[in-house]
């Protein structure tokens, strides 16, 4: 994958292709950083394997996290976290073997 990046400000601004995201949901009820450490087992297990077909993936970056957040601005009401697929799997995921992450 071609990923274009240019330095402004002291940061890394990436421009990215259409892809294909694999994304599974925070528990809004734990810490931060325990949710966060959940959801990144799921990801990581599922590139590493567990998967139909047991297909192991290499790790791609980056990871976003996407957050919904209640109508009172201050409490999170979903939070996503996802990763980029490799492109030789755009066109043909391997399927979760339970549920989650999916795409």
């Amino acid at each position: 994958m071609e990923i274009e990046f240019e330095g402004i400000c002291g940061f890394e601004l990436r421009r990215y292709n259409k892809g294909v995201w694999v994304l599974t949901e925070m528990s809004t009820k734990k810490e931060k950083s325990e949710a966060f450490t959940e959801a990144s087992e799921k990801l990581m297990n599922y590139m590493n394997g567990e998967n139909e077909g047991n297909v192991t993936m290499e790790a791609t970056k980056p990871q976003t996290a996407v957050v919904y957040i209640t109508k009172d601005k201050k409490t999170p009401k979903k939070v996503y976290l996802s990763q980029f697929l490799p492109t030789s799997y755009h066109k043909n995921p391997p399927q979760p073997s339970e549920g989650t992450p999916w795409f």
